[in-house]
């Protein structure tokens, strides 16, 4: 076992983090089959608006990989069918029926065909790229995250709760596929078939792309490694040992948007309406990776609200004692934990100082530079950067502290999607 330990990053201090025990948040009306973060995906729809549908029937099938489903949370009927620009499929709604009826679940002799049809294969990223996984291109390890160290998360530990012996399940069906990796922290308890390893210090801590560059680093664009995360492995384990599809997470809810009576963690249902009563703007997701959508993502255990702020403060980095956070140090304040807000002060500009990201950055990479390269589209230079190595969530924290206001995670996004379109078609 190897211990991971980092000084460079930053846990942000910001008020309105959620408090008490786990409570129990009721299904809404609706739940959504959230499809947005596989916009790369050719989808071909298998059902449509009026149809019924039972827990874990297939509602999208990949077209250029036949198999391969994504399947319903919930059970009722479908009620619309919701498209972005272009008519690319963003999710679809279903209206709930009360009844949790559940399909009969594939053979699990065989891993992959098991992983495709029952949808849980959708839980894993592929790197490099960062994008859904492939599954003619197998992994030679998959990483599993059981450490969360974003903004408001929930722990590992109260994702898996008492169902230590439903995650080793997940762990050892997934140990028959490739080399599996356990990143957690050091009092997480111990698991067979897996090689275990322990991490500590500041976010980005959590981020899978720092243990694979520690343990397993990626060389060249054949290297495929799989990551997931610990509520994946759960949902794995449970369709192994209870034969049905595992819908539902811990959640929290936090910020200064919503009340303190309302903030909190909660067992809710996955795809559930994010229909709260909020003072600020809601996020699906954490403040720094979060976005805004009226269901809870795919991937997502946070929904956060964010007070929204456009008044202008004129030289307001000329005050000496202030209630705003600074990581640059522009002015002094005594105050330990921030209420912020939508407010960026200030625009987009050029590149002022490269130095302020070194300091939240603990991947072994040149962050302007590389950024610079995927500007300018020169891919070639940016993977010999570290482009192979990054996900978007890694650069979460430069762009919260860049004085310029330089959205990284979309420059790098865009980036990753663009190289891997070339590469891997």
């Amino acid at each position: 076992m190897a211990h991971i330990k980092i000084k460079k990053g930053l846990d942000i201090p910001i008020d309105g983090a959620p408090l008490g025990s786990i409570r129990f948040l009721p299904p809404s009306s609706s739940i959504c089959l959230d499809f947005s973060p596989f916009h790369s995906i050719q989808p071909h729809l298998l059902v449509k608006p009026g149809d019924s549908v039972a827990i874990g029937q297939p509602l999208v099938e990949d077209k250029q990989n036949p198999g391969r489903f994504w399947v319903s949370p919930a059970c009722g009927q479908v009620s619309e069918i919701l498209r972005g620009p272009k008519r690319v499929l963003n999710g679809i709604l279903i209206v709930r029926d009360g009844v949790d009826r559940h399909v009969e679940l594939p053979s699990k002799e065989e891993i992959i065909p098991f992983l495709c049809q029952t949808g849980l294969i959708n839980y894993f990223w592929m790197r490099p790229f960062h994008v859904p996984v492939r599954s003619s291109l197998l992994p030679r390890s998959i990483f599993v995250k059981a450490l969360e160290s974003a903004p408001f998360t929930p722990s590992t530990e109260m994702q898996i709760g008492d169902q230590s012996e439903v995650f080793q399940a997940g762990l050892s069906f997934l140990s028959k596929l490739a080399r599996v990796y356990l990143i957690s922290r050091k009092d997480f308890g111990s698991f067979n078939d897996v090689t275990h390893h322990t991490a500590e210090g500041p976010h980005p801590v959590s981020n899978p792309s720092l243990h694979i560059q520690l343990i397993d680093p990626i060389r060249k664009s054949t290297d495929v490694v799989w990551t997931i995360d610990a509520w994946g492995v759960l949902a794995i384990g449970t369709a192994l040992t209870k034969n049905r599809l595992l819908t539902e997470k811990i959640i929290s809810i936090a910020g200064t948007g919503f009340s303190e009576d309302l903030r909190g963690y909660y067992r809710a249902h996955i795809g559930n309406a994010l229909d709260f009563t909020a003072s600020g703007r809601i996020l699906s997701g954490d403040p720094l990776m979060g976005k805004i959508q009226p269901f809870l993502g795919f991937f997502d255990s946070v929904c956060s609200s964010i007070i929204e702020s456009e008044e202008r403060q004129p030289l307001h980095f000329f005050r000496f004692f202030t209630k705003y956070f600074t990581f640059s140090k522009t002015y002094f304040s005594r105050q330990k934990i921030f209420g912020f807000t939508t407010h960026l002060h200030g625009e987009e500009r050029p590149f002022i100082d490269s130095l302020a990201y070194d300091r939240v950055m603990p991947l072994k990479i040149p962050t302007v530079p590389l950024v610079k390269a995927i500007i300018a589209e020169n891919f070639e230079r940016a993977e010999a950067l570290g482009l192979l190595e990054v996900a978007p969530e890694d650069f979460a924290l430069s762009t919260f502290v860049c004085p310029s206001k330089v959205e990284m995670v979309e420059i790098v996004e865009n980036g990753l999607h663009r190289f891997a379109t070339d590469v891997l078609t």
